[in-house]
């Protein structure tokens, strides 16, 4: 998971979790925004990561899953995991 830091935007809304007032990605979804522009990701001490340090953290059927995703979030699918609440109302 990802902890959004700072959000500019609308994907925002439709992406992600909300844990404790924080925004959270999948994998899945870090890669895909990364891929689009629409995402900077920092690891632990603030270095930015690349689309190829991404690449080599998801593999096998991670991968697959990311196609799948990919392909359903261009055709404009709205996308969520199974059983995982968007926010914290419905959270238990």
């Amino acid at each position: 998971m990802a902890e959004v830091v700072e959000n500019k935007g609308k994907l925002w809304r439709t992406m992600g979790v909300v844990r404790s007032g924080k925004i959270y990605y999948s994998i899945e979804e870090a890669l895909f925004l990364m891929e689009i522009g629409a995402l900077v990701l920092l690891d632990d001490n603030g270095t930015s990561l690349s689309l190829n340090d991404i690449y080599a953290k998801v593999s096998g059927d991670s991968w697959e899953l990311f196609e799948v995703y990919r392909h359903l979030k261009l055709l404009g699918y709205i996308v969520g995991q199974h059983g995982i609440t968007w926010s914290i109302k419905d959270a238990k």
